[in-house]
């Protein structure tokens, strides 16, 4: 897979989700996009494969506002599969100048994903590692 440039850079996380999920839109095939930071090193794939499984139930048409978002203490927007249909409202929030993903996800419908703490572990610095 190609890699694609951020059409919102500098912008956070929402910009790079809704970079994502436009290129998504393009395909004919697509009807959603898994997103994950890349500060969690502890994400596994049986994780991941069991949110796509619920996403696809949840996110049957491309023009359904749905998002899977892993929780464990709390919601992890950027552990998520996140619907096409999304697109509208996200991009409303992006362009009403919310930048905070948790902020963004008021209008859409979440499943939340319950996964055990240790899996969202955040690692920011290399103390974080350390810190086990």
């Amino acid at each position: 897979m190609a890699s694609i440039d951020d059409l919102h850079p500098g912008e956070g996380p929402l910009g790079g989700i809704l970079t994502a999920l436009g290129r998504a839109a393009l395909s004919e095939s697509a009807r959603c996009v898994v997103v994950i930071a890349c500060d969690l090193p502890d994400l596994d794939v049986s994780t991941v494969s069991a949110m796509i499984d619920v996403a696809s139930g949840s996110i049957r048409a491309r023009t359904v506002a749905a998002a899977v978002i892993a929780r464990s203490t709390r919601l992890e927007p950027m552990c998520a599969v996140w619907g096409i249909g999304c697109v509208p409202e996200l991009q409303r929030r992006f362009t009403e100048g919310t930048r905070a993903v948790h902020r963004a996800i008021d209008e859409i419908a979440v499943t939340e994903f319950a996964v055990d703490e240790r899996v969202l572990r955040n690692v920011n610095i290399p103390d974080d590692l350390r810190n086990e």
